[in-house]
């Protein structure tokens, strides 16, 4: 059988803001630096930007979209993420995906971590992770990727359908084709 390897890519943006004060007009300005705002509590939630990111696109066969963490050799991540610390009381950074509308798979980036993983995600600047999901039907899809936490910064999906060969960068990114 022939099976479709789709890569979605997204740019590298900013789907949430930096908590700051939100009632203080203080802020901090010295020439050639730029401004800062002064921070007021530990963490302060503010609304996101982007309430989803939904990516249409078709599969062929119908496939079981399986995928590992990124640490058996030959399986390639998912989700390509800036690497973030546990910035907000150790709740983690957490997204959402789904496919087609169906039941969303909330993945926590960085709730618990050890100092190996830590030293990976700064070297590479990335944080990957990994979902599965079983697609019923050859046809178009759309999935979609929500941001649950701010400071969320995605830089590329793959969905791997099968044979993907393991590479530093992922695989290449994919034709376009109109629907």
């Amino acid at each position: 059988m022939n099976f479709t390897k789709i890569t979605l890519t997204l740019a590298c943006f900013l789907l949430s803001i930096t908590p700051f004060a939100q009632t203080s007009k203080q802020f901090v300005s010295s020439e050639n630096t730029g401004n800062a705002f002064v921070l007021t509590q530990a963490f302060v939630t503010v609304p996101m930007l982007v309430d989803s990111l939904d990516y249409a696109g078709s599969l062929r066969a119908s496939r079981n979209l399986r995928e590992d963490i990124g640490r058996v050799i030959g399986k390639q991540p998912g989700y390509f993420l800036n690497a973030t610390l546990n910035y907000n009381a150790n709740r983690g950074l957490r997204y959402a995906v789904s496919f087609d509308g169906g039941e969303e798979q909330i993945v926590n980036i960085n709730q618990t971590y050890d100092h190996r993983q830590m030293k990976r995600w700064q070297a590479n600047s990335i944080n990957s992770t990994v979902t599965t999901h079983i697609i019923s039907a050859s046809r178009k899809h759309t999935l979609r990727f929500r941001a649950l936490d701010p400071g969320m910064v995605p830089q590329k999906i793959m969905i791997d359908t099968g044979n993907l060969k393991p590479s530093y960068l992922g695989a290449p990114e994919s034709k376009t084709i109109k629907f």
